[in-house]
């Protein structure tokens, strides 16, 4: 659903990984989310990467005090999703992930 050809759906996906993970991240059940969702970030899909980039953002903010150790891979693949894709909507979605990683390197 992440890699739908429509942006509401791939924005509520985005939305719906990010809760879950704001409740799993905490507990340590889901460890590899962040893992998960930047390697979806470099795929064929730009759909795809798109919304990971959205769902990125929004784990962030919601689980920045749970993010220790993962704030150099997040800010390499966002920095890596402004700089080499050709797509706005990904080099925009990149940035606002940008915005959050940020906030994560103390």
């Amino acid at each position: 659903i992440l890699g739908d050809r429509l942006k509401p759906i791939r924005s509520t996906a985005a939305l719906i990984a990010t809760k879950i993970a704001a409740i799993e991240i905490p507990s340590r059940k889901w460890p590899k989310a962040v893992e998960q969702l930047c390697s979806l970030t470099n795929g064929n899909n730009p759909f795809l990467a798109q919304a990971a980039f959205e769902a990125i953002r929004m784990v962030c903010e919601e689980c920045g005090d749970h993010m220790d150790g993962k704030q150099n891979m997040i800010l390499t693949v966002v920095k890596n999703g402004i700089s080499q894709n050709g797509n706005e909507d990904i080099k925009l979605a990149a940035a606002q992930a940008l915005g959050a990683a940020l906030s994560l390197a103390k």
